[in-house]
């Protein structure tokens, strides 16, 4: 049997209350990879434009946070060890739970 790791793959950030999978101004961060290695794409959908990302000022340290849960995973950027449960607990201890 093969062994199974998890790998979160995108985090969104949006405004406390707003649902994160309908509002247009919610902005997301993702992991991509197109055959030279991991790297971050950032978008954001609804605005007319899927080439434009629009940030407040505001969401910066979140974006910086995003970025380095997702590139801190098992496996991506030459990291192997952490856990699912260390990963949410991670994800609580930033406050993105």
């Amino acid at each position: 049997m093969s062994d199974y790791i998890c790998t979160i793959t995108q985090v969104t950030i949006h405004r406390e209350g707003d649902n994160p999978l309908c509002i247009p101004e919610a902005t997301v961060v993702s992991l991509d990879d197109m055959g030279g290695g991991h790297f971050l794409a950032i978008k954001q959908h609804g605005h007319g434009s899927d080439d434009c990302v629009l940030l407040d000022p505001e969401e910066l340290p979140k974006l910086q946070e995003a970025a380095q849960l997702l590139l801190d995973q098992p496996g991506i950027k030459g990291n192997d060890t952490a856990t699912l449960l260390e990963m949410l607990d991670e994800l609580d201890a930033r406050g993105l739970t």
